[in-house]
């Protein structure tokens, strides 16, 4: 379905932005993976949802995953099918 009006325009700088935004989670989850979600709010300056939502595509895209419970677990992100914890 196209859209047309100033919606159309916004939708490549949304994506790209979302994007963006994703890898920066891998960068701070590759730098330690312990970092919770508040922190990556906090560091990104964005909703907790907002993160819940990208982690959320993050690994059903298979780049992220967790491992462990939730005080004690840790990120695992996954680049080229490695590991890097």
């Amino acid at each position: 379905m196209k859209r047309f009006g100033k919606g159309a325009e916004k939708e490549p700088k949304r994506s790209q932005k979302r994007a963006e935004t994703k890898q920066k989670i891998l960068e701070i989850l590759i730098s330690n993976s312990k970092t919770t979600q508040t922190e990556l709010m906090e560091k990104l300056g964005i909703s907790r949802k907002q993160v819940q939502i990208l982690m959320e595509e993050l690994q059903e895209e298979d780049l992220l995953s967790r491992e462990g419970m939730n005080r004690n677990g840790k990120w695992i992100v996954k680049i080229n099918n490695s590991t890097i914890v």
